[in-house]
């Protein structure tokens, strides 16, 4: 469509002439007008929010007047606040496990590998959702990022609690207790995660049945999709995906990780004990 092109102010927009003062609204004492709008069936408001954004950032630069300024309010005010609580929610998970790991393996270097991959992991949710072609969703996703960071804690903690041990009770080298290690805990690592997996499926499809039909009348009926899978379906995704790439880089990159540190944590008493040696 060119720029010379009429469209008739009906078809876009109503309008109405107010009466009097009591039509000028107020926010913190500052006047202000109100423009909405709702996002067309099948396109997300996120990318039409940044749409407009991109289009009225010259008008905003360069064409309002002096004294005047354009906010961005409403549910795009309301995701912000939550992306800022859940973010500041996550760090401060992450630092309360990170504490309370400290104090039980009394080492820093064990909780540094536990952590690394915690956040390692949530490159899987990422893909997940760029591979199901689903949206990111401040508040569902983020819930999801959250409760990831707890499985995969505890996958973590299982496998290097038993390595310790194999080198404290059993004298077992370190690369003789990573292999043990992996080899003995890949069953419950491997069956917290597909248990996970599988108990979110029914959230991440949308399968829904009637309770009181099931136990009054024998009538589960059964429906797929909804608003529950609209809502529920990016955090399900985001666990299910994440937490199956969080047990690759449990058995995998732990150990790994485990191993390089162990060695340049020897490596650097070695030094300092030849260096005092020589002193």
């Amino acid at each position: 469509m060119s720029e010379d092109n009429q469209i008739p102010l009906l078809s876009v927009a109503t309008w109405e002439v107010g009466e009097g003062l009591g039509s000028i609204r107020r926010k913190n004492q500052v006047r202000m007008a109100t423009i909405s709008a709702d996002t067309r069936a099948g396109l997300n408001s996120n990318a039409v929010l940044t749409e407009v954004i991109s289009v009225l950032t010259d008008f905003s630069e360069n064409v309002i007047p002096v004294g005047y300024q354009l906010r961005y309010t409403g549910q795009a005010e309301d995701q912000k606040e939550a992306m800022d609580f859940l973010v500041v929610a996550f760090l401060l998970g992450l630092g309360l496990i990170a504490l309370i790991l400290v104090t039980q393996f009394n080492s820093v270097i064990k909780p540094v590998i536990i952590l690394a991959s915690v956040l390692l992991s949530t490159a899987g949710v990422f893909w997940g959702l760029i591979i199901f072609r689903m949206p990111f969703v401040i508040i569902m996703t983020g819930v999801g990022l959250i409760s990831l960071a707890g499985i995969v804690v505890n996958n973590a903690i299982v496998l290097i609690d038993y390595i310790d041990v194999l080198r404290s009770r059993d004298g077992l080298g370190i690369r003789e207790a990573l292999l043990r290690g992996g080899q003995v805990r890949f069953r419950p690592v491997i069956l917290t995660a597909v248990t996970t997996a599988l108990g979110l499926v029914p959230l991440a499809i949308g399968l829904n049945f009637d309770f009181l039909g099931l136990f009054t009348k024998l009538n589960p009926d059964l429906y797929w999709g909804g608003m529950q899978a609209a809502w529920w379906g990016p955090m399900a995704i985001a666990v299910i995906v994440g937490i199956l790439f969080a047990t690759f880089l449990t058995l995998i990159l732990v150990p790994v990780l485990y191993y390089m540190l162990d060695n340049t944590v020897r490596l650097i008493r070695r030094k300092f004990t030849i260096s005092k040696q020589a002193l």
